[in-house]
């Protein structure tokens, strides 16, 4: 059995960056909606064209591997204003027996209206 043993996440902003009072939470779930791992900060300003991070999450559940596999990963802002905020992500996850999974997706928007987005890992995996 294979389980979580960490977990982050990188971000390239594109067009429109990140205010640095703007709080971003990533939570990752497994098959069964267990929280496997997570994180809420506001990381600072996200300026244009930049990357940012990796940040790690904090490890909330032991998920195994194949039900991560079937899991997903939202990611949602908490805009102050109506900012805009354009950007890929790559997230990594390590597991117990020292096999790896990642994962990615471009040409992402969050804004005040529309402030999470959820991917499925089995579509995201790279």
């Amino acid at each position: 059995m294979s389980i979580l043993k960490f977990c982050s996440i990188k971000f390239y902003t594109k067009g429109a960056g990140k205010s640095a009072e703007t709080p971003i939470t990533v939570t990752v779930r497994d098959e069964n909606e267990a929280v496997a791992a997570f994180t809420c900060k506001d990381f600072g300003p996200f300026e244009e064209h930049s990357d940012n991070g990796p940040f790690d999450l904090a490890i909330i559940n032991a998920s195994e591997k194949g039900d991560l596999r079937r899991g997903s990963i939202a990611i949602r802002m908490d805009p102050t204003t109506q900012g805009i905020w354009r950007f890929n992500f790559f997230t990594f996850l390590t597991f117990s027996d020292g096999t790896n999974l990642a994962g990615r997706e471009v040409g992402i928007e969050l804004k005040h209206d529309r402030n999470e987005q959820i991917f499925g890992f089995d579509t995201i995996i790279t």
